[in-house]
């Protein structure tokens, strides 16, 4: 539930959150132990090309360019955090301690199995929900993603709402609830940003659902769920809320250019 993958130049790479077995957003056994791939060694993807497009964003520090020396700061394997995501030069005696098995923190693995001709059929969905040229993130911590003609972005905790669409910080225009777009399901878009859904606040794949929240789209360690817009002043932290990483919708990035 906590996990979402890409099909990536004919690699299948998935994040998956903490606190899951980095083998279980595969499907692999508990067991498993086979090869286990840096994200800064792969032969068909640069480091950024993979971690952003699951969904997440390069450490400033920890893979501060977008090359295998600059991007393995772990030893045993590719881990994320709030800051972001890096990878593993290997480098530790026994690596095979934990690459698998991993659960003190977030990550992105390769999973060898999820790839060939199926793999590449699933991939359309990915495709159709990658960044187009103009439906892109305008702070380092988002990550938006054109879906159905509407352009949805995900943002940290601490980060203005309004600033991931590049809006000013006075921006108070109209408020997209994700439970109520008209184009996309609740999930299709928390997905579709490289986020999961919470499994209580979002429960099921429909409006009613998925609205816990009564000002804006939130998102917290557990996942992601939107608003019902029924505070009674809910226009009071909607594009302003910093406590807390969300999901809005910046339709200054769509139109032709993005649809294109």
């Amino acid at each position: 539930g906590d996990g979402y993958c890409a099909m990536l130049n004919g690699e299948c790479w998935c994040y998956y959150g903490s606190g899951s077995l980095p083998n279980s957003v595969c499907g692999y056994a508990a067991s498993y132990d086979e090869e286990y791939y840096s994200l800064a060694r792969s032969s068909a993807n640069s480091p950024f090309e993979i971690i952003y497009g699951v969904g997440q964003f390069p450490h400033s520090s920890h893979c501060s360019a977008d090359s295998e020396s600059s991007c393995q700061a772990d030893c045993v394997s590719n881990r994320c955090d709030f800051e972001g995501c890096w990878g593993t030069d290997r480098s530790c005696p026994d690596y095979s301690d934990g690459d698998w098995t991993r659960t003190g923190s977030a990550g992105i693995v390769r999973c060898v199995t999820l790839e060939g001709d199926a793999a590449t059929a699933a991939a359309t969905v990915a495709v159709t929900a990658a960044p187009s040229s103009t439906c892109v993130a305008q702070i380092g911590d988002g990550y938006c993603a054109l879906l159905n003609g509407e352009c949805w972005c995900y943002y940290g905790s601490g980060s203005l709402p309004n600033s991931v669409c590049g809006y000013a910080a006075s921006y108070d225009e109209e408020y997209y609830s994700l439970a109520r777009s008209s184009a996309n399901s609740p999930f299709e878009i928390i997905y579709g940003v490289g986020q999961f859904p919470h499994s209580s606040h979002c429960s099921a794949d429909s409006e009613s659902s998925c609205q816990a929240d009564c000002v804006s789209n939130r998102c917290d360690f557990e996942g992601c769920w939107g608003t019902d817009r029924s505070c009674p002043d809910y226009s009071d932290g909607d594009w302003t809320r910093t406590g807390s990483a969300g999901i809005v919708r910046c339709v200054n990035m769509e139109g032709d250019a993005a649809t294109a």
